[in-house]
């Protein structure tokens, strides 16, 4: 890491390890659908890219000092969309700061693997 940065003189492990697991994740879905899909969609809980009130969350800066956003580069991911949105911690039944967020990629628009039982 960078030791100008001051988050990158603490522990990171538990991010980089959620980053790892993302390699991962996206290693193994791109293997059994190889030649199947056309996008490559990651969803996640909290934006690296947000205007929401959590923008300034420890666990961001955590994520993206770890490489969430340089691996989403290297892996050719089309659209990263993150924001949780479903409103199981908020008691209006949507969510309470965020509406979602994403980054595109290389190509527009956006789309999952498919669905092979589809």
């Amino acid at each position: 890491g960078n030791a100008s940065v001051p988050s990158a003189s603490k522990d990171n492990s538990e991010a980089e390890a959620i980053v790892e697991n993302f390699r991962k994740t996206i290693d193994s879905a791109k293997a059994e659908y190889a030649g199947q899909y056309d996008w490559l969609i990651v969803t996640h809980h909290k934006s690296t890219q947000t205007v929401a009130k959590h923008a300034a969350d420890s666990d961001i800066e955590n994520y993206v000092d770890a490489g969430f956003e340089q691996l989403m580069a290297e892996e050719d991911v089309d659209f990263v969309l993150g924001g949780k949105g479903d409103g199981s911690d908020s008691g209006n039944g949507g969510s309470d700061d965020d509406s979602g967020s994403g980054s595109g990629g290389n190509k527009p628009g956006g789309g999952e693997a498919p669905d092979p039982a589809a």
